[in-house]
């Protein structure tokens, strides 16, 4: 019986260990990103949903010459 309550608490450590939402998350920093991108909140939050705005807008521009735009390229 000892084991198989030290089997179950394993698998109950197991459980809370891999929950997503046990640790707050690290924010991405990688050098070839170029969009910002919300900050993780904290988890202590009120409701069941959580606001998260996304910016994914490319600060890279560039401008398509009308020729490749209106024919389909070449």
């Amino acid at each position: 019986d000892s084991a198989r309550s030290l089997m179950n608490l394993v698998m109950q450590f197991r459980k809370v260990c891999n929950h997503p939402e046990l640790f707050e998350r690290a924010d991405a920093v990688a050098p070839f990103l170029f969009s910002d991108f919300g900050r993780s909140g904290p988890l202590n939050r009120e409701g069941d949903f959580v606001q998260l705005p996304y910016s994914t807008r490319n600060p890279i521009e560039y401008t398509i010459p009308r020729l490749f735009l209106e024919n389909g390229g070449l």
